[in-house]
């Protein structure tokens, strides 16, 4: 069977059938139909409509949808380093590869997908890096991953569903779907 490749940009086209570049709630409760129930796909929906228009915009999906992988990403980075795998130390230094003692987003993608987070899009380690770049200068010191990394991510409004609960289902579903 062929591999597909999903991204949240495919997930947004999936609820927006129609082409109205607007996705209402019941849009999105059809595109998920046998990953959420209407509950979940409500609760999440709420989540990603930051303007409470009942309507989302590619934009604000994919930002929200985003954050919810990045959570992901350090999660599996956790759980690599719980294992005893591997320290964060040693995962920065061997990913610093110019050795200025921080990350550029190249170095912090090599990082990431390290730990086996090989399906993160562009779009995703961005908001990841921007969230660990505390700076903004596009530099993720070894200070600045071990802070993201003691923090858990989360969703701008609180969303009752984890995160696993929902990228899971999502990717499957929507890998079934291509």
């Amino acid at each position: 069977m062929k591999k597909n490749n999903w991204s949240l940009s495919t997930l947004y086209k999936m609820c927006d059938k129609a082409g109205t570049k607007t996705v209402t709630i019941v849009d999105f409760q059809n595109a998920l139909k046998g990953c959420l129930d209407a509950n979940e796909a409500n609760k999440l929906f709420s989540a990603i409509d930051h303007d409470r228009s009942q309507t989302c915009s590619e934009e604000e999906m994919i930002a929200e949808l985003a954050i919810i992988n990045a959570a992901t990403v350090f999660d599996k980075i956790r759980d690599t380093i719980s294992r005893g795998n591997i320290s964060i130390h040693e995962m920065f230094e061997s990913c610093d590869h110019d050795r200025d003692n921080a990350l550029s987003i190249d170095e912090f993608a090599e990082l990431i997908k390290t730990t086996g987070n090989t399906d993160c899009r562009r779009e995703e380690i961005e908001i990841l890096f921007n969230s660990v770049d505390k700076s903004g200068q596009g530099a993720a010191t070894l200070q600045d991953i071990k802070e993201a990394l003691s923090k858990t991510l989360s969703l701008q409004n609180v969303v009752a569903i984890t995160h696993m609960d929902i990228c899971t289902p999502l990717a499957t579903h929507i890998k079934n779907r291509l």
